[in-house]
């Protein structure tokens, strides 16, 4: 395994928030130009059974429409994450992206969605109203905005009226402080992946590295907190206020409304000041 861009290894550091991340550097490196668009670390995948659908045609002369199996969609955009990695005050932990009919739909015949989901990628939505591209008024169609605007849409509301807000300026107000870090950045339907493939990955060792290096010390600090909904274990996170983790049957639902403990955590964090 390369480790050019890995961030290095250290125990019980202070938050500095001056340190850029390499993960960010390293997800620039993807060339979005030819699919697929995996990074260069995780080749791996490209020896295992994968769909390999070069656009929304292609995919839908599937007569199951691929919502029958967990192969991994690589020539879909990756989403390693969503929303201001650097800025969040909320950092939810899953395990990675899902997948529907959609998906290949809104990436060949809407420039402007394929645009911003590589523009999330590279982090450089950032200085928009909704840098949280699935909280963003102009893609709540989507599947990514359906699922993030239904999961969060008590938190949305609570804070709408707690700030006397409307439900588009609240939708903007979540999008500059929450972040999603997914495990696995590539698309599939469900997860099944091997261990012994998952351990040959490049993208998920970075992840644990930025939030071990990076999100836990800004929690710990008081400065975020951290929603763990999948795969706890791996993500290997201390006992803190400030951070919540999802056990046993919670982590398959992975609610967030108001009256969970990840959604009561998100309120009273963002509602401190």
């Amino acid at each position: 395994m390369q480790a050019n861009c890995r961030s290095s290894k250290f125990i019980d550091k202070k938050f500095n928030e001056k340190l850029m991340p390499d993960i960010i550097d390293c997800w620039r490196q993807v060339n979005f130009n030819k699919k697929p668009y995996i990074h260069k670390n995780d080749e791996v995948l490209l020896g295992s059974d994968f769909h390999n659908y070069q656009d929304f045609d292609d995919y839908i002369k599937n007569k199951n429409f691929g919502l029958d199996d967990s192969k991994f969609h690589l020539n879909l955009v990756p989403v390693p994450y969503a929303g201001n990695i650097l800025d969040a005050r909320v950092y939810i932990l899953m395990l990675n992206p899902g997948f529907g009919i959609l998906d290949y739909y809104s990436e060949t015949r809407d420039s402007l969605y394929k645009e911003y989901a590589i523009k999330n990628v590279r982090q450089e939505l950032n200085d928009d109203d909704f840098p949280f591209l699935y909280l963003n008024p102009k893609f709540l169609w989507h599947g990514g905005g359906q699922y993030w605007e239904g999961k969060l849409r008590d938190v949305i509301y609570d804070i709408s009226q707690a700030k006397s807000l409307s439900y588009v300026d609240s939708l903007s107000f979540l999008s500059k402080n929450v972040a999603a870090l997914e495990l696995v950045p590539y698309h599939s339907k469900s997860y099944t992946l091997k261990d012994k493939i998952y351990s040959q990955l490049y993208t998920p060792e970075m992840m644990l590295d930025f939030v071990r290096d990076y999100v836990v010390p800004k929690a710990i600090s008081g400065k975020a907190c951290i929603i763990s909904t999948r795969k706890s274990k791996l993500w290997s996170l201390p006992q803190n206020e400030n951070i919540v983790i999802y056990e046993g049957g919670h982590t398959r639902g992975a609610h967030l409304s108001k009256n969970t403990k990840g959604g009561k955590k998100i309120l009273e964090f963002l509602l401190r000041n």
